[in-house]
């Protein structure tokens, strides 16, 4: 894999990463009954996004480790589109005029 598409699949994998993590540990101001004035009892009661970043960043490398063996072994390869099982056949010409 090049340096800008392992960068790039970093990206995409921590923010989904982030977004699987965002609901660990999460505990609203009614589970802990106190809620406070003006704001949404559904609430977090307390949030640490540092915490989560963190997490997040970990569960990306791990992916990230897996797809580059999955790709370095040639188990699995992005540009080829023949392993797509919903990939449609091309259809080819045998003549210039295209018939």
């Amino acid at each position: 894999m090049s340096t800008f598409t392992t960068i790039a699949s970093f990206i995409v994998l921590w923010w989904i990463s982030l977004f699987l993590v965002l609901p660990f540990g999460a505990q609203s101001q009614i589970d802990d009954g106190e809620v406070k004035p003006g704001t949404e009892p559904g609430a977090p009661s307390s949030f640490s996004l540092v915490k989560k970043a963190l997490m997040a960043t970990g569960l990306a490398l791990f992916f990230l480790v897996i797809l580059i063996g999955l790709v370095e072994s040639n188990l699995f390869d992005p540009r080829d589109s023949s392993q797509d099982p919903w990939a449609k056949p091309r259809l080819e010409s045998t003549d210039q005029a295209g018939r």
